[in-house]
This record gives structure tokens, C-alpha cells and sequence, in this order.
């Protein structure tokens, strides 16, 4: 179900102007359209009780999901609510609410929908809907995601023969796509980003395919990959310096480069970096080579995965040693860490 905004101005549940029908569908293609909404809208007026409305789903004849919107763990009322204290809602946007039980994903084994699978859905009073699936192949390339390339095309020198298309298994959320999210980004402001485009700048997945002139061995490997791609043929580039290059691409930030919210990515071989695997070495044990690391966590859980990757200095925050640490490297977002680092590192060491 999709609650549909009406002034802006006015709080939940009276800046609801009504509500509509639409499955929430990414497994295939919907005939029409993705995600398509209706037949009906449904005012507020014509609906006694929003919160006691039936709602059903039948693939191929057969009832998938059964539901009643006063089983909702946030009602449309609470929604509407939250979202309006990140993002302006403007008189027409839709809001996708929730489906009911019965999700196919999470059956035992999980169920997925077929190209030629009929569903037809409905609530009483927004209507019903019948859509047909269909593959990917059946629509134009603009209606799926691609591996494409476009490095080479946008500010670098010579095809992309050295990409390696990889598919995303995991991805991280930080500020930077916050600010995007808000509006507040500088990017969007100065030029070098806008809308629409796939944010994902911090991610891991595996290679799924390699260019000609890319060792076939990493098809399947596990994989990261930095977020600067520079030109690699300006001077700050030759000098390894690619996030200063001017005419740089950021993955899912800046010149158009997407993230790794899309399926699959083709980045710069010389991009990427491989991880940890079973088969590798700890790679605790590649840095006791050059260095003794100490690590510090804040539960005993994470103290216990670092021990088991190796670490063999782990600590609280209460049991650090008082050692003349040689470098600090600060990777929490909490406020007195910085300053603790500070008081950890020699004074004649540095600290990040």
C-alpha cells in the first residue's frame, strides 16, 4: 500500500490525501512499469478506518500473502511522520508503506516470482491489480541493471580492457550519503554531482568478469576497491596521487561513476584490492611483519572476532596499555577518541 501526500504544510494524518495499491515488486519486470501504482486513489474521506484494511496477494491463482494494515508494525500515520523529519514531502509523493506476510524471500526454501507468473493483489478500497512478469532480456537496456563500462568514455585514456566487472555483496552507509540524502552535499551544489544516481562508496563483492588484458584468476575472487578514480594520465595521477585529480570520477558520488547500489559495477583493475579469504593468511599476520598492532573495541564480542582474525593485542577502552604507541589510526565517530588518541601516540609519531 502507498499512503499519497497532500499539503505539505499540514501534519499526519490530515496531510494524507489518500491512499493506492502497489506491489513492491524487484524480483522481475513488471509489465508497464516498475512498481506500478493503482488503479484507484482512495481519499481519506471514502476510508472509515485506515488501520483495518484487508489486504491480499495471489501468484498464479494461489494466495501468497493475507494481511490487515492494523498489523503494521509502523502505521502510514507514524511514516509519514518520520519521513517528514528528514525529507520535505511535496503534494503527490508516494510512499511505499509495507506488504503483508508471506514474502517470498523468506519462506523455506525461498519462493521468487517467474517470468510469465500472474499476481493480482488488492485492498478493498483502493482496488485491485494484475500484473505478468517477464525476464529482464524483454526490455530495453535502460529498464535493468548492466555491467557496462563507461571507462574510457568519461575523462580517461583507451577502452576499458582493464576493468573488472564485480558484483556488489555488501556496501556500507556513511555521512557522505546522508548529505546526499538530505540535499546538503556540496557536490550537488558545486557541479561535479547530481540526480538521479546510485550511491554505495564503501563496499566489498567478487569479480564476476575480467577485461582481455586481466589475469582470468580473479573471476570469483572477493574484492574492495577505492572510492577516487583518478584520469591516470595527469601528473598528480603518475605521481599516485589520484584523489587530487582534477577531472577524477568518486564511485557512487561524483561524475556519474555509480555506486555499488547497482547490481554490478565495471571499475579500473588497478582499483581494486583483495581481501581476507579462508584459503589467505590472517592479514593481522601481513602487518606483525613491520609493526606490533594493538586494537581496541568496544564490546567483548568484537574483541573476540579480532582475536579470531589474528589480532593478538585487543583491548577496551579501559584496559589500553600505557605504551609509546607510534601511530594511532582513529576509526570511531565517537567525540573523546580523538583526544585519547592524542594522549596514546609518541609525540614524536603521528596520528590519524
Amino acid at each position: 500500500m502507498l499512503s499519497k501526500i497532500g499539503e505539505p504544510s499540514r501534519p499526519p494524518p490530515e496531510c494524507a490525501q489518500g491512499y493506492v495499491l502497489g506491489p513492491l515488486s524487484a524480483a522481475l519486470q513488471l509489465e508497464g512499469t516498475f512498481d506500478p501504482a493503482g488503479p484507484w486513489l482512495a481519499t481519506t474521506a471514502e476510508i472509515d478506518d485506515v488501520l483495518a484494511l484487508g489486504m491480499w496477494l495471489d501468484v498464479n491463482g494461489v494466495r501468497r500473502q493475507t494481511g490487515n494494515t492494523k498489523t503494521m508494525i509502523f502505521d502510514p500515520y507514524f511514516i509519514v511522520h518520520y519521513l517528514s523529519q528528514f525529507l520535505v514531502l511535496e503534494p503527490g509523493d508516494l510512499i511505499n508503506t509495507g506488504t503483508p506476510p508471506g514474502v517470498g524471500m523468506g519462506l523455506t526454501p525461498s519462493v521468487w516470482l517467474r517470468p510469465g507468473d500472474v499476481m493480482e493483489l488488492g485492498i478493498k478500497y483502493p482496488g485491485t491489480q494484475r500484473q505478468r512478469g517477464s525476464s529482464h532480456s524483454e526490455h530495453p537496456p535502460h529498464a535493468r541493471l548492466r555491467a557496462d563500462c563507461p571507462w574510457g568514455v568519461r575523462g580517461a585514456a583507451g577502452p576499458c580492457t582493464g576493468g573488472r566487472p564485480r558484483r556488489t555483496s555488501r556496501l556500507g552507509v556513511c555521512g557522505t550519503d546522508v548529505e546526499f540524502f538530505t540535499g546538503e552535499m556540496a557536490y550537488l551544489h558545486q557541479g561535479p554531482s547530481a540526480f538521479p544516481m546510485r550511491l554505495g562508496h564503501e563496499w566489498t563483492g567478487r569479480v564476476a568478469a575480467v577485461g582481455a588484458e586481466v589475469d582470468p584468476a580473479w573471476v570469483g575472487r572477493r574484492i574492495m576497491g577505492d572510492t577516487m578514480l583518478g584520469c591516470r594520465t595527469c601528473r598528480r595521477c603518475l605521481r599516485g596521487h589520484q584523489p587530487m585529480c582534477e577531472i577524477r570520477q568518486e564511485l557512487g558520488i561524483r561524475g556519474e561513476r555509480a555506486g555499488a547500489l547497482a547490481e554490478q559495477l565495471a571499475v579500473p583493475a588497478s582499483s581494486l584490492h583483495k581481501c581476507l579469504t579462508p584459503s589467505t593468511p590472517y592479514w593481522a599476520r601481513w602487518w606483525s611483519r613491520a609493526a606490533t598492532l594493538h586494537l581496541m573495541g568496544r564490546t567483548q564480542r568484537s574483541l573476540a572476532f579480532a582475536r579470531e582474525l589474528g589480532f593478538a593485542h585487543v583491548w577496551t577502552e579501559e584496559s589500553v596499555p600505557d605504551l609509546p604507541f607510534d601511530a594511532v589510526v582513529n576509526a570511531s565517530n565517537a567525540i573523546h577518541l580523538p583526544d585519547l588518541a592524542l594522549d596514546l601516540v609518541d609525540p614524536a609519531a603521528s596520528c590519524t
